[in-house]
């Protein structure tokens, strides 16, 4: 079970965020790394150093929630602190902190964990890699973060679809067409 400020965060709802806050400081590295609460983070790091690696209830460590929710210096200070690049989610999505930087559009975050060393063709449930995610935001800019690191331009999930179907499919015409340009004859 994840804690009010967790629910509130996955929820999306910022006024109960913001009212949790205004109450209490976030109470373990999980929360300080989704709401972005660098301070908080450092001190928790600091007292107890492992935790950077630590798995919260729902599966996720530190490095998802920071990269999920979008908190770029929450997750350069665990990153700088030795979080695991390639942790993979203790749950049924079996997502990478890739993936969830993909999954949230957060272009900066996705060039950091490339530039990091991230693998760029992992897969998550369903056999889906962060490319087929920029794919279906249509976010051209990390497509050729993913591409100019080696990502395949057309890897085929569970279901056969590629990044260039599922740009397609949302309406993302051009990011369709450059991954179409990217893709190999009979890829």
């Amino acid at each position: 079970m994840v804690s009010d400020l967790l629910a509130a965060v996955y929820r999306g709802d910022d006024d109960g965020r913001d009212a949790i806050l205004a109450e209490r400081a976030p109470a373990d590295v999980f929360e300080a790394a989704a709401v972005g609460d660098v301070d908080t983070l450092a001190e928790l790091l600091d007292a107890d150093p492992a935790l950077v690696n630590a798995y919260a209830e729902d599966g996720f460590t530190p490095l998802h929630l920071a990269v999920f929710f979008r908190n770029p210096a929450a997750a350069r200070l665990l990153l700088d602190r030795g979080a695991d690049v390639e942790a993979v989610a203790d749950n049924p999505t079996r997502v990478r902190p890739l993936h969830s930087a993909a999954a949230s559009g957060d272009t900066e975050v996705v060039r950091m964990l490339v530039d990091t060393g991230a693998e760029v063709d992992v897969t998550q449930e369903g056999g889906y890699t962060p490319l087929h995610a920029v794919a279906q935001n249509g976010d051209d800019e990390a497509v050729e973060i993913l591409l100019d690191a080696g990502a395949s331009p057309a890897p085929r999930s569970d279901d056969g679809k590629t990044p260039e179907r599922l740009a397609y499919d949302a309406g993302h015409r051009l990011t369709g067409a450059r991954l179409a340009a990217a893709t190999p004859v009979g890829g």
